[in-house]
């Protein structure tokens, strides 16, 4: 083997070894952060179910994975669906449906998965929530928030949305 060759091939070894280094660091970083962000969602799953329709004003700060109790009605004239989603290996989407406190006040729900096989088209008939007053409980999660307000998309005359974030 020549100069040149062995040269490169210790050149090509180290780059590698660097390469999978900077990995397992970086694995070892995620490793942390899931840790660290599964604590709390424990925590807050352990503390005693809030009923927001007492408890919840504009500066109320409810921690992401607390169980919750809310009292209202859904308004189903005010629900997105969500695409891109998977369900037991299955592609499709979330409906999530605007529910009105009876002390005031809104909330989005995630009623559920509806499949679709390219996980962007809705079935023509989506369910409806329930009429009237009804009791939901479930747990409190943060609507995370983005640069690109979760990408509205209008497929075969219907709009569905990448992420809760939207404007």
């Amino acid at each position: 083997m020549s100069s040149g060759r062995q040269f490169l091939f210790v050149l090509t070894v180290f780059s590698v070894a660097a390469a999978a280094t900077g990995l397992g660091r970086w694995q070892l970083r995620r490793l942390r952060e899931r840790r660290a962000s599964n604590g709390v969602l424990l925590a807050a799953g352990e503390r005693p179910a809030l009923d927001l329709t007492a408890a919840v004003n504009p500066v109320t700060s409810i921690d992401s994975g607390r169980h919750v109790v809310a009292h209202g009605s859904f308004e189903p004239q005010d629900q997105i669906v969500l695409r891109g989603r998977v369900q037991d290996d299955a592609p499709g989407l979330q409906i999530v449906t605007t529910y009105v406190l009876d002390g005031g006040g809104v909330l989005w729900v995630v009623r559920g998965f509806v499949p679709s096989p390219d996980a962007v088209t809705p079935p023509a008939m989506i369910p409806t929530p329930a009429p009237g007053p009804v009791t939901i409980s479930g747990l409190a999660l943060a609507v995370p928030v983005t640069s690109d307000s979760g990408a509205p998309l209008r497929h075969n005359g219907a709009t569905t949305w990448k992420r809760l974030d939207h404007n």
